[in-house]
């Protein structure tokens, strides 16, 4: 859905014709928030913001947020606090180093991806299977310019 903002969203979400139950939102874990920026001279979408939604408020009818990254001159900053990065710590059973070492190797990958111009669904669904799999092996691949 194009929305600018997590409330913008839920009013898209909420309202007619979508009339989706304010509750049923909660099953959401990330938004990326999608703007119009200008790159060089070419007006073009991209995404700015990364947010976790952490619950409801039913009061207000909108959703209860944490902003994760926000891109400031086209470079993510990372807020230092990630519900969904402590979930997956107790569930994979990871410390916080180990686990920010393999989100470290999986931004190096996606930029890999892009500077090997890999765009078509199939390439990349395979390589993304393979990395679960191999990822040594994978990343590797990647820096040997053997993808493209």
């Amino acid at each position: 859905f194009h929305a600018d903002s997590v409330e913008s969203l839920v009013k898209r979400l909420t309202k007619p014709p979508i009339d989706i139950p304010l509750m049923l939102l909660d099953s959401i874990d990330i938004v990326a928030l999608v703007r119009m920026v200008k790159v060089g001279d070419i007006r073009s979408r991209r995404c700015t913001n990364v947010i976790e939604v952490t619950g409801i408020d039913f009061d207000n009818e909108t959703l209860k947020t944490n902003e994760v990254f926000r891109s400031t001159a086209g470079n993510f900053q990372f807020s230092g606090e990630s519900k969904v990065f402590l979930e997956a710590m107790e569930k994979l059973n990871m410390s916080e180093e180990d686990l920010s070492a393999e989100f470290a190797r999986r931004l190096r990958i996606m930029n890999l991806l892009r500077e090997s111009k890999v765009n078509d669904f199939y390439t990349l669904s395979r390589l993304l299977f393979d990395y679960s799999i191999r990822p040594d092996e994978v990343e590797k691949r990647l820096l040997q310019g053997e993808i493209r």
